[in-house]
């Protein structure tokens, strides 16, 4: 149960996106850019798309680009992409691929949001390379305009908050006794001190 208070917080006028995973905070980054409105985000961009980055060059065979932190991070990608490719020999594309990792990681969350936004990119074709420059150029730390995710947003506050979709989607599938969604979900909620609407 949410309750107001009689003696509200000075307004800022400060507005946060909150999303519920990194592939779901890129695409609220591209949607800024690509209006080009001000920004500021509580992480550098490139930690952001880290696991985004390293999916698009596994998924094109060049695992050999990755970063020292990016092969200890995600060897076992780099590991079910060469099942994959056993597997498939012939017929290696990265849509298929994509596919069938996220049967692999069990339809892992954060992967899962990852694949989509890299689909979004090759549907519109944005260079995601590119895009994490751009944000990173783009960040202004003096923006009202916050973009992120809940994890991160924890303990802050602003004027409006707008809950984007990937929260609201972690709630509808959530598995029988799981209570981390909500958890997370009550977090997004309780970071608005005027205003909470879905994006």
């Amino acid at each position: 149960v949410f309750r107001g208070t009689d003696n509200p917080p000075e307004r800022d006028g400060s507005v946060a996106i909150l999303t519920r995973t990194n592939g779901a905070l890129l695409e609220v980054i591209q949607t800024a850019l690509d209006n080009d409105n001000d920004f500021k985000l509580f992480r550098n961009p490139y930690e952001i798309a880290d696991m985004a980055i390293a999916l698009k060059l596994i998924s094109i065979g060049r695992d050999d680009k990755l970063n020292a932190q990016q092969v200890t991070r995600y060897r076992y990608l780099v590991e079910l992409y060469n099942d994959y490719v056993k597997q498939e020999e012939d017929n290696i594309t990265p849509v298929k691929f994509f596919t069938y990792i996220a049967k692999a990681t069990d339809y892992d969350i954060e992967v899962i949001s990852c694949v989509k936004f890299l689909h979004r990119c090759h549907v519109n074709g944005v260079d995601l390379f590119q895009l994490v420059k751009d944000a990173y150029k783009k960040n202004n730390p003096k923006s009202l305009n916050y973009i992120s995710t809940v994890h991160t947003f924890k303990g802050l506050e602003a004027d409006t908050v707008y809950i984007h979709d990937s929260l609201d989607q972690s709630i509808k599938n959530v598995e029988e006794g799981d209570i981390e969604p909500y958890n997370i979900y009550y977090v997004a909620l309780s970071r608005a001190r005027y205003k909470l609407d879905s994006l």
